[in-house]
């Protein structure tokens, strides 16, 4: 419900329920956040395109395997 910038209190006022209801119903409803790794290898990919782009400018544009 939390619209550009409208906080705990003004989403209280439109729904005209309290304050309380709505952290109680955030807290139970939101899911928690998952961790979102890159595997070493695609990390890897990553920094020798960077280098690739670095070391022979932007018009060469080659992938190296790992």
């Amino acid at each position: 419900m939390a619209f550009n910038g409208a906080g705990v209190r003004d989403t209280a006022r439109t729904l005209k329920i309290g304050i309380n209801t709505v952290i109680r119903t955030l807290k139970n409803s939101t899911p928690t956040p998952k961790r979102i790794t890159s595997s070493p290898v695609a990390h890897a990919v990553m920094w020798r395109l960077s280098a690739n782009l670095m070391s022979n400018g932007p018009a060469t544009l080659a992938l190296v395997r790992v």
